[in-house]
């Protein structure tokens, strides 16, 4: 619930309520990693500077490296002209990732500074190949329904004769059928 307050606090630049919020998860929480985005979040909504919001993202990289905060990082480093880092962060974020949206995000960012290596540059220009590949046709949603209509029609026709057979059975006298020892 904290950090939920934290990210609408920021939203409403209502930033004191927002600090006062990140300190109490902080205390409740000292250990989540969670405390490093919400800084970051505050850091960004005041518009801070540069440096202080990266300083921010690469305590929380140590802590869990995950693409999305990674691409923000090399996002970061771009607006504040350390080209090396952003293109070494867009590297690394290929080299642990492999593909994804973030992945071909970083690619993109890296080209503006630096050519892709001939395996980053095959692999983004497949990037949309895998998409195809494994997106499904749409199924007919009208031979669907029209198909589970006969189903239907054909069950309760045949449930129909299993009841009148039941029927028929239960009129029929039985024959008791003795099992020699």
């Amino acid at each position: 619930i904290l950090y939920r307050l934290v990210e609408v606090s920021v939203k409403m630049q209502d930033f004191e309520s927002a600090e006062e919020y990140y300190e109490e998860f902080v205390s409740a929480a000292p250990h989540d990693t969670s405390r490093y985005l919400l800084r970051y979040k505050i850091l960004r909504g005041q518009q801070a500077p540069l440096d202080e919001q990266i300083k921010v993202l690469e305590a929380y990289k140590e802590a869990e490296f995950t693409e999305r905060w990674n691409y923000e990082l090399a996002l970061l480093y771009s607006k504040n002209g350390q080209i090396r880092q952003c293109v070494d962060t867009c590297d690394e974020l290929e080299l642990w990732f492999s593909e994804g949206k973030y992945v071909y995000k970083a690619m993109e960012l890296k080209m503006q500074y630096k050519p892709l290596t001939p395996s980053q540059q095959e692999k983004y220009d497949k990037r949309f190949e895998k998409l195809s590949a494994e997106t499904e046709e749409m199924p007919d949603i009208a031979a669907y329904a029209d198909r589970t209509e006969d189903e239907d029609e054909s069950d309760s026709v045949s449930e129909e004769g299993q009841d009148e057979q039941a029927v028929v059975e239960s009129d029929s006298p039985k024959e008791s059928t003795a099992v020699p020892n």
